[in-house]
């Protein structure tokens, strides 16, 4: 299962680094770690997400809701997060195929 994760992880990080508009949010997987989905940042969320929608790929909003101890007034960069940051399943069902819809539907292919 391990193995896995980084495995996908590591696919989809590859894929998205030609895909215009979305870029892995962290450029490489810290070594030794076992991600639980894939995050991308990206400039049209709504579409992105309608776009894999479309694909049957569930796609989520990374921070949907605002944690009340965390002034977004003083910290302008992480609404940024919070609105344009999607998580991309990684679990062991997303194998070869999946990955190429999910990239497809990402504007990849």
């Amino acid at each position: 299962r391990v193995a896995h994760h980084r495995w996908a992880y590591d696919r989809l990080r590859m894929g998205f680094s030609a895909i215009a508009g979305a870029q892995p949010l962290m450029p490489k997987r810290p070594d030794g770690a076992c991600p639980a989905y894939f995050p991308v940042l990206v400039t049209n969320p709504d579409l992105f997400c309608r776009n894999l929608a479309s694909a049957g790929v569930e796609a989520v909003r990374f921070w949907r809701r605002p944690h009340g101890a965390v002034p977004l007034e003083r910290f302008p960069e992480i609404g940024q997060l919070r609105t344009h940051v999607i998580r991309l399943p990684i679990h062991p069902g997303v194998d070869e195929d999946a990955i190429a819809r999910i990239l497809a539907a990402a504007g990849g292919g």
